[in-house]
């Protein structure tokens, strides 16, 4: 598509949601609405489903919600790092960012070779951190931690100094550029610690 006169490819970065086949509750019911007659469904669902943002209140009690966090938190430039070890290391995200992440953007994490998960332990959370960025995105490939114990520590390093994650996107290995533009707003419902997302890239020429 064009925008401005510019031609860019749109990456759609959500997973598509099925109510009743989920491993979490997801229902919708039609029902009418009696004024003019036309339908209106009821959505029965918890915010941590499908590709979902988590804010600070995720983690602490209190913690920013969904709202209260800067909307441009969910938006920017989102740099790509292709992860394929197991455990990630600081020398393993140092040669795959090969420092072109700044402060204030975005990392997206995708493993497209190895069929084993990729760990997010407390030095990769440490490198993170140390990196300013503002979003962590990541699909299905990749998991925080490896107990209990370390997956809070690791939401601690990152959520501490407000590091938004964004799990459980799809089709990360459809973005064909190093960089691109990521966008992955919530619902704008107060009190929310995560909220459901239509995230998506946009790549520039």
């Amino acid at each position: 598509m064009r925008i401005q006169g510019i031609e860019v490819r749109i990456v759609d970065l959500s997973r598509t949601l099925y109510p009743g086949k989920e491993d979490r509750r997801l229902e919708i019911r039609r029902g009418i609405i009696p004024s003019d007659d036309t339908i209106m469904h009821e959505v029965d669902t918890m915010s941590h489903l499908g590709t979902h943002v988590e804010a600070p209140s995720h983690f602490y009690e209190d913690g920013k919600d969904v709202v209260d966090v800067p909307l441009e938190s969910f938006l920017g430039r989102a740099v790509i790092l292709d992860i394929h070890d197991p455990v990630m290391t600081t020398a393993v995200l140092d040669k795959a960012d090969g420092g072109r992440t700044k402060p204030g953007d975005m990392i997206l994490i995708r493993n497209r070779l190895s069929p084993e998960k990729t760990f997010l332990g407390v030095e990769a959370a440490r490198w993170l951190a140390a990196k300013k960025i503002k979003l962590l995105g990541f699909d299905l490939s990749l998991t925080t931690g490896q107990d209990k114990a370390i997956t809070r520590e690791v939401h601690d390093i990152l959520m501490g100094p407000g590091v938004v994650l964004l799990e459980q996107l799809d089709n990360l290995d459809k973005i064909s550029k190093s960089e691109c533009f990521l966008f992955a707003a919530p619902l704008k419902i107060k009190g929310l610690d995560s909220s459901p997302v239509r995230a998506f890239a946009v790549e520039l020429p």
